[in-house]
């Protein structure tokens, strides 16, 4: 199981950094105060060369502006990808980028705060499992089959929005419970 992270830990200035390599497409990434923040919108950030499978995760603590980002996953170039993005602090969408976008899952849910962990999974390919997760709550899924491989980033679509504790990796089984143990207690009296 691989797993990567951008911790943004950093002094201020451009480009995010320094654990991954990043592409931004459309817009200016900056690192200021160890956070990966955009003045400008939207933003699509690209994370290439991870070595991950085709079945990812992708999570990132949003800080400040909290409406509008999200998370991308399968994102083969700056026009094909899956996100879980917010519209709205109340509203999540499970999304497919292939030139236009496509609303695949739309979900009503508590409102965001900041510093919520934003989660998105995919799994297999014909149909790939879409799920999204708001602080290890699963939120909203979906089914698609047109994106099978790429690369993991994220949007900020709010001037001055800041990510922290970017995380990526392949998704793996679940865990296998401990084996239960059994304890005799002898000669133990009155």
């Amino acid at each position: 199981m691989v797993d990567v992270h951008e911790t943004f830990n950093k002094a201020d200035g451009a480009n995010w950094g320094p654990d991954l390599t990043w592409t931004a497409h459309s817009g200016v990434a900056t690192t200021t105060s160890s956070r990966g923040t955009t003045s400008n919108h939207p933003i699509y950030m690209q994370s290439s060369g991870n070595g991950l499978g085709a079945d990812q995760y992708v999570e990132m603590q949003q800080v400040g502006s909290i409406d509008r980002n999200g998370v991308i996953l399968r994102m083969d170039t700056d026009t094909a990808w899956y996100y879980l993005y917010f519209p709205s602090l109340t509203e999540a969408h499970l999304t497919r980028r292939q030139g236009s976008f496509t609303t695949l899952s739309s979900a009503t849910i508590s409102a965001l705060s900041s510093l919520d962990v934003l989660r998105i999974e995919i799994t297999g390919s014909n149909p790939a499992t879409l799920k999204g997760f708001v602080n290890g709550s699963s939120v909203i899924s979906a089914t698609d089959s047109n994106l099978t491989t790429g690369d993991q980033g994220a949007i900020l679509n709010r001037g001055f929005a800041s990510v922290d504790d970017w995380k990526a990796g392949d998704v793996g089984a679940a865990p296998v419970a401990a084996p239960k143990r059994l304890f005799t207690m002898m000669g133990v009296g009155r």
